[in-house]
């Protein structure tokens, strides 16, 4: 996937907060976009200039901008020039592991099959206080790669991992402009029926590693696992009530059939109250997603 000016924009965030610095892993060989240098050089030409000694690429550079001393890469092949040859399908090798104070995924994860591997040599890779930053596909990417993810993957693997999570964000984009929100879980059963329409949409987390590492459980989606350790009475008065539910919104939509076909005018009202529930159907979300401020990209 890359470095976009959009992702340069959200790292540099990150450099200015003091988060990035040391030893770099990026999975997978990153290209970066001439709007991404450009961004992230016009930020600190100081810093750029302290740092232009150390850098052996443009590519180096960028990241040595950004606060990194070391950057290596870690690829299936070194077709594009990367120091270490591994599969992340297969567990990572002893020697590497606790080696990198930031590992950077910005599109591999994806292409990899085994993606409990990913995760699993993500954190074996990172010492303790690393990050684990990921900018994966979410939605509209069909055969981009095997997958597209959802935020709560991450957050309920790292938070079950011990892990502290700094943000997660959806990168909503279309053409050459981009959003981003701020995701923000407010109950761990609710969804996001937002219709993305013809826009891409990409997850970015940051996690950063504690000293309480969690290393043989397997995480389950919370609110399965909620419903689970529910008792039985309690179950059965959920199913009650969502079966009355059931009941009274088909009475609804049945009293509202028989009225459209009597009324013209009813017809229009209903669907003006329709399209307004369509605008404002961020209300309604159990999941707030907010805009971030300088959010617009162009």
């Amino acid at each position: 996937m890359g470095i976009s000016k959009t992702t340069a924009f959200l790292l540099q965030e990150l450099s200015s907060k003091g988060l990035l610095h040391g030893d770099l892993l990026q999975l997978g060989v990153q290209r970066i976009s001439p709007d991404a240098k450009h961004l992230v050089n016009s930020f600190s030409a100081l810093e750029l200039s302290k740092r232009k000694s150390q850098a052996t690429s443009s590519k180096a550079q960028f990241w040595h901008t950004l606060g990194f001393e070391n950057v290596s890469s870690l690829d299936n092949s070194d077709f594009e020039g990367a120091e270490i040859v591994w599969d992340l399908n297969l567990p990572i090798n002893y020697s590497l592991v606790d080696l990198f104070d930031v590992v950077f995924d910005g599109g591999t994860m994806e292409h990899v099959f085994n993606t409990s591997c990913v995760l699993e040599n993500t954190n074996s890779l990172l010492r303790e206080g690393g990050l684990a930053i990921h900018e994966v596909p979410s939605s509209n990417f069909i055969d981009h790669g095997f997958y597209s993810f959802s935020p709560n993957l991450f957050r309920e693997y790292y938070l079950n991992k011990g892990y502290e999570i700094i943000e997660i964000l959806l990168i909503v984009k279309k053409r050459y402009k981009a959003k981003v929100y701020q995701y923000f879980p407010r109950d761990a059963g609710a969804e996001i029926p937002e219709n993305w329409g013809d826009r891409n949409v990409n997850v970015w987390c940051v996690a950063r590693k504690g000293s309480n590492i969690v290393r043989s459980n397997v995480p389950q989606q919370k609110k399965y696992a909620d419903s689970w350790s529910q008792n039985d009475d309690a179950q059965i008065k959920v199913s009650d009530s969502s079966s009355n539910l059931k009941i009274f919104r088909r009475k609804i939509r049945s009293s509202i059939y028989v009225m459209r076909k009597k009324s013209s005018i009813f017809v229009l009202l209903t669907d003006f109250f329709y399209s307004m529930s369509k605008k404002k159907i961020t209300m309604f979300l159990k999941y707030e997603i907010r805009s971030k401020k300088n959010g617009d990209f162009v």
